[in-house]
């Protein structure tokens, strides 16, 4: 089963499966062995903002595409969910592509145009990612 590591070889945080990096296949430390010298929850997630917090103990690694999946999902919706998802987009901008980047402000500004985009307090979130 992959499990979160942060390869030590090429500096990623990537899936790994029996502790090798996807990416470069070099011998990594295990998502416990990581976390397991950081002190706090907000201290993990400022250093390793692809994280997803489940509970005080257990962390899981964030695919970029389900990012851009829970983008498309709130852009429109009038819900807390636009909140959630623009604070958590905010916070993992720096790690996403260029091209998932441009594809969410495309987005937004067309939603925003065809007032779609949600009442003006959703409109103001989203504009935070302009």
């Amino acid at each position: 089963m992959p499990t979160l590591s942060l390869c030590n070889h090429c500096n990623c945080m990537t899936k790994t499966i029996n502790s090798k990096c996807g990416k470069c296949k070099a011998e990594n430390e295990t998502s416990q062995q990581l976390l397991a010298g950081i002190k706090g929850t907000k201290q993990a997630l400022k250093q390793y903002p692809e994280l997803i917090k489940l509970n005080d103990e257990e962390f899981v690694l964030v695919d970029e595409d389900i990012v851009f999946w829970a983008f498309r999902y709130a852009l429109g919706r009038k819900t807390g969910a636009v909140y959630s998802v623009v604070s958590n987009l905010e916070r993992v901008w720096e790690n996403l592509s260029d091209h998932t980047k441009l594809c969410i402000q495309n987005e937004i500004r067309k939603s925003i145009r065809q007032d779609s985009a949600g009442d003006r307090c959703d409109v103001d979130m989203w504009s935070k990612l302009l």
